[in-house]
């Protein structure tokens, strides 16, 4: 999580720009900090720890994603998280619009990395974490 994060800046990077770019008719690409996307992992595997929360599970996903993006309690405290709460002091919608989502887009791309890696496994018993991590600096040090 970027501690500079405000309501005109995401990860080191200006709003504006990201506004800009739209403005040309073109998709701002957004690129959350590695501490964010470790952030995204630890919620994901919390969640397959209390495996009762995934409520769109299926046999080729978790649906650990698709929980935090959809549900308010979930996704709401993830957003704290990752220090991306600012949207209310964004009167243009910007900040809703195109950095929320973004995020919600990396989260499922988190999680494909993670399947995709080994850190969630799905086995018979259903989708587990396949990796612990010490802290949330070790997970945002997988992205790395």
């Amino acid at each position: 999580m970027c501690l500079s994060n405000s309501a005109s800046q995401v990860c080191g990077v200006e709003l504006i720009v990201y506004t800009e770019r739209e403005k040309r008719s073109l998709k701002p690409l957004i690129r959350f900090c590695d501490e964010t996307r470790g952030i995204v992992l630890g919620h994901l595997l919390d969640l397959l720890d209390n495996a009762h929360n995934l409520e769109y599970a299926t046999k080729t996903s978790p649906g650990a994603a698709d929980t935090l993006i959809k549900t308010n309690s979930h996704f709401w405290p993830l957003v704290t998280a990752c220090n991306l709460n600012f949207a209310s002091y964004d009167a243009s919608g910007a900040y809703k619009r195109l950095i929320f989502a973004s995020f919600r887009e990396m989260v499922k791309y988190v999680q494909r990395k993670a399947i995709q890696w080994g850190a969630i496994l799905y086995t018979p018993s259903g989708w587990t974490r396949g990796r612990d991590f010490a802290n949330l600096e070790e997970a945002a040090g997988w992205f790395r």
